[in-house]
């Protein structure tokens, strides 16, 4: 937190671009992390967990179905993909035993695919 503070800091008027940038070198560090992982995002028990983000916007709701270690990591991907738009309103870690297409995951679903895709689960 100090290094954060000391960097918003010497960065005056200019801390917004500098937090954003310091948030993508943190997610970069996440993901290079994530794709040196055996299994991650893929077939096997040691494979990283899916979130399910769910957005609000001009009175329509859509998901975006996102590989991350934690919610807030979920979220802080969807973000700097610029697939968060609208305000958040929940997220859910999706059950491991979900086999979710390649196609759905890291991007943003309207209500009609996201409804056929809890259809099948349920």
């Amino acid at each position: 937190m100090r290094l954060l503070a000391g960097h918003i800091e010497r960065t005056d008027n200019t801390a917004e671009p500098a937090i954003h940038d310091l948030v993508k070198s943190i997610i970069g560090h996440f993901t290079s992390l994530h794709d040196r992982l055996p299994g991650v995002a893929s077939e096997g028990p040691s494979r990283m967990p899916l979130y399910w983000l769910c957005y609000r916007h001009n009175n329509q709701i859509s998901v975006v179905i996102e590989p991350a270690s934690s919610l807030i990591h979920a979220r802080l991907r969807a973000s700097i993909d610029g697939l968060d738009q609208g305000d958040f309103t929940e997220g859910h870690e999706l059950d491991r035993k979900w086999r979710i297409p390649k196609e759905m995951v890291g991007r943003r679903l309207s209500q009609e695919p996201a409804k056929g895709l809890l259809a099948k689960f349920e």
